[in-house]
């Protein structure tokens, strides 16, 4: 609890760094802005400090990558259960990932955020991603330079390696025991370091906002409050499409009713921001009181929280989309499939810890050759996004667990509370 509430301290602050950097930037604006020379020379500073924040966040982007997807495949135990429940596990989490993808990506071209800004700096910048071959994307989803991979951030070929990797771990029993520990430990200092960077999130905030503001004027205000929009609408679609029609056609339960069953680890999850807090809830309601069988539960519900991420997917091609639109460029078609299946595959690597997503989103936009400067403008609200993101999360991984125990024929429709009937009655295992 204590960690949870240190969270939701540093997401106070950092929404006290954004009011700063937007009364700052107001005032600087007021004063002459970028045209009046000490300003001028201020805000160089400040645009030095903000790029440092983002450069410390992408630090850690491959370090954590490979611990959190390599962690995810050794914690299914067994070989065996890597081949049933964890492909058809996986299998469900890509699917819904994806079509949350898709939203996000339909709601951004929608709403346009990124028009609503008048960036010279980002209508200037080159852009690296519009002659990409969709057959060529394929193929570099596969390392031939693990060590090249990682210097280039290609999160992608890192997860097919890890992919290997943890299998191979898997499949060497005991003897593996003593790398699953190592890299179990090394994730948790992973973690810490992700917990040192984000104590500059105020700073690196106000930074970030006061100098947009001073240096591009009010537009930007408006675009964020767009973007926060598009965020929001992409989770309420995807959760009233996707999570509805799989809870009512696969799990065979009242949609309303799952959801109340579960309100106290939603509201975990909204305050917290953070899946690993809601563990001890959920599982407990999903075998109490929705029927789901305790080795399903106790395997889906918890690798959930490190590998399903439908907000967080939505999230990737809503700033994807943003910054193309802050450039003036378009993808083509096959480059919005590559999209939403990348963003699907990155969201896998978004742990448990807040702000992560924030972290994966500069990978995003370096794999379609855009400027990571975006980034720097949308950090200031990401606390907003996040308050979405995890609830959506969490709800993703008990819809999960249930359908997958429905379509198993093992969900228990005595012990279930909201059972439309129609499924076979199992007890609990």
């Amino acid at each position: 609890m204590a960690k949870e509430r240190s969270m939701v301290d540093l997401g106070i602050k950092g929404l006290i760094g954004l009011l700063a950097g937007v009364v700052c930037g107001f005032i600087l604006m007021y004063l002459g802005g970028k045209e009046t020379p000490w300003i001028a020379q201020l805000l160089v500073y400040l645009d030095c400090l903000g790029q440092i924040f983002l450069r410390l966040l992408k630090m850690i982007v491959v370090p954590l990558v490979f611990c959190c997807i390599t962690n995810a495949i050794i914690g299914l135990g067994e070989i065996a259960l890597l081949r049933s429940l964890g492909l058809k596990t996986f299998a469900y989490f890509f699917f819904t990932s994806c079509i949350f993808s898709f939203i996000g990506v339909m709601v951004a071209k929608l709403l346009k955020p990124g028009a609503a800004f008048t960036l010279e700096q980002f209508k200037n910048a080159s852009f690296d991603g519009s002659s990409a071959n969709f057959i060529n994307a394929i193929i570099d989803f596969f390392p031939d330079n693990i060590v090249k991979a990682a210097a280039n951030t290609s999160l992608l070929q890192i997860i097919v390696f890890c992919a290997f990797f943890g299998a191979a771990v898997l499949s060497l029993g005991e003897r593996g025991k003593t790398v699953a520990n190592m890299l179990k430990e090394t994730e948790l200092a992973m973690f810490k370091i992700i917990g040192y960077v984000m104590i500059l999130l105020p700073y690196g905030v106000f930074c970030l906002i006061t100098y947009a503001l001073a240096f591009y004027g009010p537009s930007v205000i408006g675009g964020l409050l767009i973007f926060i929009a598009c965020d929001w609408i992409t989770v309420i679609i995807g959760i009233f499409t996707v999570h509805l029609l799989l809870l009512t056609f696969v799990g065979k339960v009242n949609f309303f009713k799952f959801i109340a069953n579960f309100k106290a680890a939603l509201v975990v999850a909204l305050a917290g921001c953070s899946s690993t807090a809601t563990l001890p809830i959920a599982t407990a309601t999903a075998k109490e009181r929705i029927g789901v069988p305790g080795k399903i539960a106790d395997f889906v519900i918890p690798l959930g929280s490190t590998a399903n991420m439908n907000g967080t997917a939505g999230f990737f091609s809503i700033i994807t989309v943003f910054t193309c639109q802050l450039m003036g460029v378009e993808l083509s078609i096959p480059q919005y499939v590559l999209l939403i299946v990348e963003s699907c595959l990155l969201a896998i690597s978004c742990s448990t810890v807040p702000n992560t997503g924030i972290v994966i989103a500069i990978t995003v936009l370096q794999s379609f050759g855009l400027p990571i400067e975006a980034i720097g403008l949308i950090v200031g609200v990401y606390k907003f996004c996040d308050m979405c993101h995890t609830p959506t999360n969490c709800l993703g991984d008990w819809v999960t667990a249930t359908c997958i125990a429905s379509s198993d024929g093992v969900l228990d429709r005595e012990v279930c509370v909201c059972s439309l009937g129609g499924g076979a009655t199992a007890k609990r295992s």
